[in-house]
């Protein structure tokens, strides 16, 4: 259990290592290297006898590559997620952010974590119920003998697990936090009923990230870009936005307004877990945000409203916003 402003978890974070002096390396969190700060260890045992009934249905298979580009922001590298479909991609063709995941609930899955990069990394299935080894958090995630490592240069990591219920979800990054998800680790995970696939024509996925390595003129992405393309709705229909706050140390606070008017949405789920009927009400569009957190709403627009979702970053040195337009057909 931790914080995820990504430097409240960070080595630098720990008093005891700076104060030794000791080398600070951030990829593997084994308790006494790298775990530092906001962050509490918790152990769950399987109850005797446990089987995992999963182990028995046919998998589906995903492969997922990890890749870089070099000199993608400035002289800085950028990562990226790609999803193998057909022949395997250039080791420097990239994805920010990286390609969705969908997958179904109740269907197990195997996810073939690829690493083509130069440094160690980790994929981290962010907000899902599942058993620990597969978890994404080298050298902690597991119990015994059997505990994940850091996922080598040219090594791969195989992640089976099944899905307990349908959300809106996150993976990203789970070594050089600071780094590989400032600089493109992140990416949407859906899981929607069996039999089913998100419609765009009745749902959109907005995902905010951080737009490269920190600096003063850093801002933030919605869906890669900082001028992220119109949604198109339905006019007077309703229309699903999922909502992924995935930057990694910035809280944000988004809105649908019509000019700078905040409006009002119903709110359907948060963090993956869909509401009861008491609280899926209406209410004002306005949610604030920190890392790691995702929401659904729904909206409606009538045709010919000029409204759009408006994310902005304003507890930061230097505030930013970015608009999405909402566009009713």
């Amino acid at each position: 259990m931790h914080c995820h402003f990504a430097f409240h978890v960070s080595p630098f974070t720990s008093l005891s290592r700076v104060l030794a002096g000791d080398t600070i390396h951030h990829g593997d969190h084994v308790a006494e290297k790298a775990m530092a700060g906001l962050v509490l260890g918790v152990r769950v045992p399987a109850p005797p006898g446990w089987v995992d009934t999963a182990d028995t249905m046919v998998r589906r298979d995903i492969r997922l590559l990890v890749q870089s580009r070099p000199a993608r922001f400035g002289t800085a590298k950028g990562y990226g997620f790609v999803v193998q479909e057909g022949v395997e991609p250039a080791a420097d063709s990239i994805r920010i952010p990286g390609t969705p995941l969908v997958l179904e609930r109740g269907r197990p899955v195997r996810i073939t974590v690829v690493n083509r990069l130069d440094e160690q990394t980790a994929v981290h299935w962010h907000g899902i119920e599942l058993s620990s080894y597969p978890d994404g958090v080298p050298g902690w995630s597991g119990m015994g003998p059997r505990v994940m490592p850091p996922i080598a240069p040219g090594d791969s990591f195989m992640a089976e697990f099944t899905p307990p219920r349908s959300g809106t979800f996150i993976y990203h990054t789970h070594a050089h936090e600071l780094e590989q998800m400032a600089q493109g680790l992140v990416g949407s995970l859906l899981v929607v009923e069996p039999g089913t696939r998100p419609d765009p024509a009745r749902e959109a996925t907005l995902l905010m990230s951080a737009d490269g390595p920190p600096s003063e003129h850093a801002r933030g992405w919605v869906n890669g870009s900082w001028t992220p393309a119109p949604i198109v709705v339905p006019a007077g229909r309703p229309f699903r936005l999922r909502l992924i706050n995935i930057h990694p140390d910035v809280r944000l606070r988004t809105r649908l307004v019509r000019d700078s008017t905040p409006l009002t949405w119903r709110l359907l789920a948060t963090d993956g877990a869909d509401l009861p009927a008491l609280q899926a009400t209406a209410r004002a569009a306005d949610w604030l945000s920190g890392p790691g957190m995702t929401q659904d709403v729904e909206i409606r627009v009538a045709r010919g409203d000029r409204v759009a979702v408006e994310v902005r970053a304003p507890f930061v040195d230097a505030p930013w916003a970015l608009r999405v337009p909402v566009v009713a057909r």
